[in-house]
């Protein structure tokens, strides 16, 4: 009987660690580690969106001009290359005009069309601190071409300048400003 007993209970023992391994190996999926791309083509799959928390991310370039940006949220259209930003700044820093921060409550970035908007409390600020303040702001890279159609104040520490709505061609270094412009200017002491 003694030995009838002992195999019953090692039985049992092995019943449960197949049991335990069974649900830790096959029943229940384990966490994966995937690469970029790996993620991206899983995404793309059923999924229209992922959305990230606490995002910064780095553009560099050959020029040793670069680019960055940070998020409290991020929202990721993969299909499109659209991100939606939500409380964000951009960096940039380029060799000839220096850098440049601008913050925003809402934005987004699109990859495909090089394309960049801001909106809510736009403020762009300059190591000169030269700062300019509006509503929404539209950065098209490629045609070097920023554009807001609503009221814009610009300020440095001997001028001010408003109007209604503002084309600056960073690269080219020219601002131009539509619709009720006023300008005070101080004279340098």
């Amino acid at each position: 009987m003694k030995v009838a007993i002992r195999l019953v209970k090692g039985g049992i023992t092995l019943s449960i660690l197949g049991a335990i391994l069974y649900l830790f190996i096959g029943g229940f999926p384990l966490p994966e580690t995937l690469k970029s791309n790996d993620l991206l083509n899983k995404i793309q799959g059923d999924e229209t969106k992922m959305i990230i928390s606490g995002v910064m991310l780095i553009e560099k370039n050959r020029d040793n001009s670069s680019m960055e940006i940070k998020a409290d949220k991020a929202t990721v259209y993969p299909q499109s290359e659209v991100t939606e930003l939500d409380n964000f700044q951009l960096v940039t820093n380029n060799v000839d005009s220096g850098q440049v921060v601008v913050s925003a409550a809402r934005g987004s970035v699109d990859n495909k069309q090089a394309h960049i908007t801001a909106q809510g409390g736009v403020v762009a600020r300059d190591r000169q601190g030269r700062t300019m303040i509006t509503e929404a702001l539209e950065w098209s890279r490629n045609d070097d071409r920023i554009t807001s159609n609503g009221q814009v104040d610009i300020f440095g520490a001997r001028f001010v300048v408003e109007g209604g709505r503002m084309v600056a061609q960073p690269r080219v270094g020219r601002v131009t400003l539509d619709g009720g412009v006023r300008a005070v200017f101080v004279e340098a002491q």
